[in-house]
């Protein structure tokens, strides 16, 4: 049986040069030692199920309504509340997406989990305390792993009811 549909066109390139990579490696210093962080990017789907865009979700959708603008004079104690909210949802977003470690320039990764301190630290089997990561690794973790799940958020505010 043949079929009428034409032939798709070929591309000109690789399909797989705009792919999306479902990893990235984030580069850190732990405890003196140059590392890699194998950082899972969340899609909206999982960021979501993590509890970790809520909030962004709010504000895009908020700012797409019209005359919206933001309280610049917000209480201390909302400013307070906000900045609890990113700090937890940075750990979150680490504990979420950290899926492998390995020593800067190696090509072997070693599969870990990061959890919090107290919480079943056990090098041994893979599971190391978010101290571990420095502060600057949180935050290059969390810019990582957020940014495609950010970008189809950010989507969402250019969106105007009519």
């Amino acid at each position: 049986m043949t079929s009428d549909a034409p032939a798709a066109p070929a591309l000109p390139f690789d399909l797989s040069t705009v792919m999306v990579a479902p990893t990235v490696a984030v580069p850190d210093v732990s405890n003196g030692i140059p590392v890699e962080w194998r950082v899972k990017r969340l899609s909206v789907a999982e960021a979501t199920r993590a509890g970790l865009l809520s909030g962004v979700i709010n504000a895009a959708v908020a700012q797409s309504q019209p005359g919206s603008a933001p309280d610049l004079a917000a209480a201390p104690g909302q400013v307070e509340a906000l900045l609890r909210t990113i700090f937890e949802g940075g750990e979150k977003t680490v504990l979420a997406a950290v899926t492998g470690i390995r020593a800067q320039g190696a090509e072997a990764w070693t599969d870990c989990q990061i959890v919090p301190v107290g919480k079943g630290e056990d090098p041994a089997a893979g599971r190391l305390s978010i101290l571990s990561v420095s502060v600057a690794g949180q935050i290059a973790i969390v810019k990582e792993a957020m940014s495609q799940a950010m970008e189809a958020v950010q989507s969402v505010s250019s969106f105007r009811p009519r």
